[in-house]
């Protein structure tokens, strides 16, 4: 059975302005809050965003082979920021003379960058797993519910959430992995 997003996928590979619609308004707001957090930069992001769904627009034929959409656009996001920060951190200047301050500075600033990029990335990646996987990882690793707890929760036996946990870190390790 073709989901609806697989069939607006398919729609979108053979030119459909409708089924690009569809994945703009759905996805834009996302993609845009995302790379707002990630460049601190409202311009960039908008930029950005507009870039990635251009991109889509113009790579749309070659669709076919995406099995999740939510996983393209994860890479497509991921890769736009790194991009955007080798670009942009070359132009970071800080206006002390010390330059040992300014190194130590710029280390704790990139480190601080680097935490909050990979929980956003993170995130981002959590939210491309299958509704179900996603919500077992949410409160487990995010809240912090013991499995017993999050089966509770979603009305499921412990062994489903344990393998929905098991699942969704390989799914994470392998998505997370080519970056």
């Amino acid at each position: 059975m073709i989901s609806s997003e697989e069939s607006y996928l398919k729609r979108l590979q053979r030119g459909s302005y409708e089924a690009f619609d569809y994945f703009y308004l759905s996805y834009s707001p996302m993609v845009e809050r995302f790379l707002r957090a990630a460049t601190k930069d409202r311009q960039a992001a908008d930029d950005l965003s507009q870039d990635i769904f251009l991109k889509i627009w113009t790579n749309r034929a070659g669709l076919g082979r995406i099995r999740s959409f939510k996983a393209y656009l994860f890479t497509m996001c991921r890769n736009a920021v790194y991009d955007w920060l080798s670009t942009h951190k070359r132009a970071v200047s800080l206006p002390f003379g010390d330059e040992i301050l300014e190194g130590l500075l710029i280390g704790n600033l990139q480190e601080e960058m680097e935490k909050e990029d990979l929980l956003m990335l993170l995130d981002l990646a959590v939210s491309t797993l299958p509704e179900q996987r996603e919500a077992v990882f949410r409160l487990s690793r995010f809240q912090g519910m013991k499995n017993k707890e999050v089966a509770r929760e979603l009305g499921i036996s412990e062994k489903t959430v344990e393998y929905h946990l098991s699942k969704a870190i390989a799914e994470l390790r392998s998505m997370l992995g080519k970056m």
